[in-house]
């Protein structure tokens, strides 16, 4: 499906263009007086968007890569700003395209994720009306929660336009550059944790009990996000083990995100696993696959269990 504007005039975005350009022309000259700081920063966010228009593909993968790592710095809003700027710019990309008149990419499931994301919408708006029965101290909350999901749709949409710019092969592979600060830091925190400054420590540099500092997180802010993001990219490894050749070096990394895996401790990472295996064999269900998934199931239950914690956990 494809959302097509027929106004096809270059007149149209060079009105639009010298429209904008009025108030950014005076915003600019009152922060150069007034808040060079803010200047800075906004000369910065104009390199990053003109970037994003004119190596979309790169600037699209790169930024999926750079979301991964900014949850050690949540007491700084990074992950939220992150978000917004994201939005910010999702927007304004589908409008020149617009504008352009260019096809902007998207499919049946995208508009009922739409949907469903705009009907959350209703909650934020009800709350502060007092059609919650809660007070205002919740809304910046709701609307936080809302503008992640929103976030998520906006992410799927960026997706949707790398259609037919990229093979799907090129952009799994650019994916697995995520895998290189989280795992390492996950590793860290695995072996050698005092190393690790505070905001990348397994309890996040706070003083919790031993069950939650044995935990690992990687640069992800729980382990239970952690766990989600994990079974993604074995997923991913599992797929290009399929496909390539030789095939130890993928094994390796599956392996490695296994041990990883098991080692964030997360109970209900067990369960995706089990759906994961189910969904993997199911296509071609045989003796042989039915054995190697139940063994391996097993196998990753084994390690879960082997520490205290694992056993209490499955307790």
């Amino acid at each position: 499906m494809q959302i097509h504007n027929p106004w096809h005039r270059s007149s149209a975005l060079t009105f639009w263009l010298g429209l904008a350009g009025v108030p950014i022309g005076l915003a600019v000259g009152l922060l150069a007086g007034t808040q060079p700081r803010l200047l800075g920063l906004g000369l910065v966010a104009v390199a990053v968007m003109v970037y994003f228009f004119a190596r979309f593909e790169q600037a699209v993968l790169g930024l999926l890569i750079l979301r991964s790592c900014l949850d050690p710095f949540s007491d700084q809003q990074v992950p939220a700003a992150f978000a917004i700027g994201l939005d910010g710019l999702t927007l304004l990309y589908v409008t020149v395209m617009l504008l352009r008149g260019q096809t902007v990419r998207t499919d049946k499931f995208w508009w009922f994720f739409a949907g469903w994301v705009m009907l959350q919408g209703l909650w934020v708006i009800l709350l502060p009306l007092g059609g919650l029965g809660l007070d205002a101290s919740f809304l910046l909350g709701s609307i936080r929660e809302w503008i992640r999901l929103f976030s998520w749709l906006m992410v799927y949409l960026l997706v949707m336009q790398l259609k037919d710019r990229l093979p799907p092969k090129q952009v799994v592979y650019g994916l697995f550059w995520a895998l290189l600060l989280p795992v390492t830091v996950a590793l860290l925190q695995m072996l050698l944790p005092s190393v690790l400054p505070p905001f990348f420590a397994p309890h996040g540099g706070h003083s919790t009990g031993i069950e939650e500092v044995s935990r690992i997180k990687g640069t992800i802010g729980h382990p239970n996000g952690f766990v989600t993001w994990l079974l993604l990219f074995m997923g991913l490894t599992y797929w290009r083990l399929t496909q390539s050749n030789p095939r130890w070096i993928w094994m390796l990394l599956l392996g490695l995100l296994t041990l990883l895996y098991v080692s964030t401790k997360a109970l209900f990472g067990l369960m995706m696993l089990g759906t994961f295996i189910v969904v993997l064999i199911a296509p071609r269900l045989s003796i042989v696959n039915l054995i190697g998934g139940i063994v391996v199931f097993v196998g990753i239950i084994i390690l879960f269990g082997s520490s205290e914690f694992g056993q209490e956990r499955l307790g």
